[in-house]
């Protein structure tokens, strides 16, 4: 009665994550025989991979040090009927988690992914808890830059939101349980990378703009550590993801080409710089979450990572590069 999915995990140096993410899975209420769980490790260091030898996994290796190819991997390898990827550092809450994403996908076909929620972890640190008071743990800058998933819901269904993308309005929620075969009727299994907010695009462009949002779906996220991992995090994504890949990328948070963009990123680079503003914010998610560590958090976040980003562009050759075409175009 149910279809088959597989689970790919890309791992690298995760002794720490990788036993919680697995027994999560493992834990599921989900026949066994139809859970394919597929390891890319980028050839740890640590117990990584003696930690994951103790289930009845498959392992597939990669020497290139990049999550988003071992993704790429692990989805041209699946062979179940629906496909989802989780970071080792994801832990799912409800023992039917899996079981709450499907029940959208089987009841509407035209449904292409269902995504669940984030909630606050007992050992999360507190900048973890902090970014978990967004649903799906958007810091300040890309909570200002990006959409919520629920500005795009269209109903309220037995269980779950019914939600409608279109081109201008697409949630930076990449991490959903897909029909694997739908992914495969675009180009999404021709790219080196499996890049999920990309793939979102994608899937748009080629006619799937209806997904599934579950509240009741919830999982831990232990995304950051502190303030110095954040940073790294950042710096990495443009690094990695962004700078080497600009021309082609498909999902943007803004248009350097669109006035309204340019004049929306002048206005938030004077906010965060004002603090004051970013306070008073902080001060309101204080009373309304009951925690008076966001009058901190919120302002120091917003200036810190507005300005590592800034200046991740306008020091890489690549970042000017990435200006001068959009401004000049």
């Amino acid at each position: 009665m149910y279809p088959s999915i597989s689970i790919v995990v890309p791992t690298y140096n995760e002794e720490d994550n990788i036993e919680r993410c697995l027994d999560s899975i493992y834990f599921q209420d989900y026949p066994k025989e139809l859970l394919e769980v597929i390891v890319v490790d980028n050839y740890s260091e640590d117990k990584t991979l003696e930690l994951i030898k103790r289930y009845p996994v498959t392992v597939l290796m990669n020497r290139k040090k990049d999550a988003q190819v071992s993704k790429m991997i692990g989805f041209r390898k699946a062979t179940g009927d629906l496909f989802y990827y989780m970071d080792a550092d994801l832990e799912f809450v409800n023992k039917d988690y899996l079981k709450k994403l499907l029940k959208p996908l089987l009841e509407d076909p035209q449904i292409v992914g269902s995504s669940g929620k984030i909630i606050q972890a007992p050992q999360d640190t507190s900048l973890n808890k902090f970014l978990t008071y967004d649903i799906h743990q958007r810091d300040p800058v890309l909570e200002y830059f990006s959409p919520s998933i629920l500005s795009t819901v269209s109903e309220k269904r037995d269980g779950y939101l019914l939600c409608e993308y279109t081109p201008e309005i697409i949630p930076p929620v990449g991490r959903c349980l897909f029909w694997r075969k739908k992914l495969m009727q675009t180009p999404i299994w021709k790219e080196e990378k499996f890049m999920e907010l990309d793939n979102l695009v994608i899937l748009v462009k080629n006619g799937f703009t209806r997904f599934a949002f579950v509240p009741e779906a919830i999982e831990y996220h232990l995304h950051v550590k502190g303030i110095k991992s954040l940073i790294n995090k950042r710096l990495r994504n443009i690094d990695r993801n962004f700078l080497p890949s600009y021309k082609t990328r498909r999902y943007t948070w803004f248009n350097l080409g669109n006035k309204r963009d340019v004049f929306k990123i002048l206005f938030w680079i004077i906010y965060a710089h004002l603090i004051i503003p970013a306070a008073v914010k902080g001060f309101i998610k204080a009373v309304h979450f009951r925690d008076f560590r966001c009058i901190l958090y919120e302002p120091l976040l917003t200036l810190l990572l507005t300005d590592i980003t800034l200046y991740s562009f306008i020091t890489d050759p690549r970042g000017l590069a990435f200006i001068r075409s959009k401004l000049l175009r």
